[in-house]
């Protein structure tokens, strides 16, 4: 079983609403599709897994979380 599990997507997504949203939550798993990696990374987010083909994603902050060893599938 995954537990808690936290799922940033690509698209537009509202960092100030996410933040809050995420600010008194504990998340046993954090997942990111595509430039959901950019989200994660401005809210300063560890993240488990990662996957997608990243055409919309910072260049910078994914090789940033494949150093980190993220998963990536």
């Amino acid at each position: 079983m995954l537990g808690t599990v936290l799922l940033l997507t690509g698209g537009k997504i509202d960092l100030d609403f996410a933040a809050e949203y995420i600010a008194d939550r504990q998340f046993d798993v954090i997942v990111c599709a595509d430039s959901g990696i950019n989200a994660a990374y401005a809210l300063q987010l560890p993240v488990d897994y990662i996957m997608g083909d990243f055409d919309s994603a910072s260049g910078e902050i994914l090789q940033k979380y494949q150093r980190q060893q993220v998963a990536n599938s």
